[in-house]
């Protein structure tokens, strides 16, 4: 088991995510243990146990403070540059990380309820309490004996809670400095507004994009949770389970998708601001065949669930590439989806894998069914200037610069070449291992 992961920046999605947590350990009305890193993110709760502080801006006198345990972190503990923050209680524990993706690099949120994988997590604190403070151990480990099951209402509420949030406010400013050859009696200039903060002034394209992903992704993700923790009890029907995994199938699809729309948003902003290379985007060496081999079968299903075929040729030998596995396979699948979702019933899209000279490249050929009159799509039409809508299917998906940009940013490029009547060929290239 893994933390589901909200690829997001900034401060507010972080206190919206806090907040709910909070929120939801008060209205429990259980007494409860509070951890933290770097620092602790609220001042505590009247039904408060305990508080542990993992930080490693501490002194000698900050290490035996009644109101909390202090445990220092090494120089070089990346602890240090994460924000964590536990809450337990006897009905439920909650886990909450913002930081880079271990596999990925890429910055995000990672919050869990799930016993597993809390239990690693206190493993590996407990090796910091070692360190760090070894008198204090034989407690640290009592306060880790269990980590219940949180039941469906719990997560439930959660979600609901997450939707309402608001970010709690953000400190004030220090106080301006009077230039040097201002007198004390005369007014500072009034701060800078930026155009976003002016009164009636609407917000951008990329701004309402990653508002809206985070609202779709946030409750699809509570969902998911609430999907596995029903899967694995063992009174659900077949007919039940069939269900929910139909279920767990089309969060995890949605889910990718608001993850690309946001991930490509972000790369347009640094694009726009001509700062790409600052995108944490973690290029290295891949075994392209191997990935696309292990996501070929829900690829190929996805393209049947929309009346059409997938068949993707994969030799035993080819080059290794350059590029971030993860974005990539999530990228691809959003090309696949919306060839599939963008076709009518009966297209087939033939995909091969070959080597061109120092690049490898990824070909996908899509031939429609023959015409039917008015069975023909019309064309897709641009919904501002990072999505398109197919008005015959009602797809959205990204714009063919958007996309391009995105591969750009793993270290290839695309191509798109149309043939009538209505098929297309994309072609992809990616550098080969240097």
């Amino acid at each position: 088991m893994t933390p589901e992961w909200l690829p997001l920046t900034g401060e507010a999605p972080w206190q919206r995510v806090i907040t709910a947590v909070h929120d939801l350990w008060q209205e429990s009305e259980q007494p409860g243990i509070v951890i933290g890193s770097p620092v602790l993110w609220w001042p505590g709760s009247p039904k408060q146990g305990e508080r542990w502080l993992f930080t490693g801006e501490w002194s000698p006198h900050t290490l035996f403070q009644t109101h909390q345990m202090v445990v220092p972190l090494l120089p070089q503990d990346p602890l240090r540059e994460e924000r964590c923050l536990w809450v337990i209680t006897p009905f439920f524990s909650a886990l909450v990380v913002a930081g880079r993706h271990p596999q990925t690099q890429q910055m995000g949120i990672g919050m869990t309820f799930e016993p597993d994988v809390l239990e690693r997590a206190w493993q590996a604190l407990q090796i910091r309490v070692q360190q760090g403070r070894p008198d204090a151990l034989s407690r640290w480990q009592q306060l880790g004996s269990h980590f219940p099951f949180p039941h469906y209402r719990v997560l439930a509420r959660f979600s609901t809670l997450l939707l309402l949030s608001e970010p709690l406010p953000p400190p004030p400013p220090p106080p301006r400095q009077l230039p040097a050859h201002t007198s004390s009696t005369e007014s500072p200039p009034p701060p800078a507004v930026s155009p976003l903060e002016e009164e009636g002034h609407p917000p951008s394209e990329s701004e309402l994009l990653r508002a809206l992903s985070h609202e779709i992704r946030t409750p699809l993700t509570s969902i998911l949770t609430l999907i596995k923790l029903l899967l694995r009890r063992t009174d659900v029907s077949a007919e039940v389970r069939s269900y929910l995994e139909k279920m767990q199938r089309e969060c995890l699809e949605q889910i990718d998708r608001f993850n690309l729309i946001f991930q490509a948003v972000e790369i347009e902003s640094q694009k726009n601001q001509k700062n790409l290379s600052s995108h944490p985007l973690a290029l290295q060496q891949m075994p392209l065949q191997d990935l696309l081999r292990h996501h070929l079968q829900d690829w190929q299903t996805l393209v049947q669930r929309r009346g059409s075929t997938l068949a993707f040729e994969v030799p035993e030998q080819i080059p290794d590439v350059v590029s971030d596995p993860a974005t990539l396979m999530r990228v691809l699948q959003g090309v696949i989806e919306r060839i599939a979702r963008s076709s009518l019933p009966g297209s087939h899209i033939q995909a091969q894998l070959l080597t061109a000279g120092e690049q490898v490249k990824i070909q996908l050929q899509v031939t429609h069914p023959p015409s039917q009159g008015t069975m023909d799509l019309a064309p897709p039409q641009p919904l501002g200037q990072l999505l398109i809508y197919q008005p015959d299917t009602g797809a959205i998906s990204l714009s063919l610069p958007v996309t391009q940009a995105l591969f750009r940013a793993l270290g290839g490029y695309l191509t798109v070449k149309r043939s009538p009547p209505g098929g297309e060929t994309i072609t992809i290239y990616l550098p080969c291992r240097i």
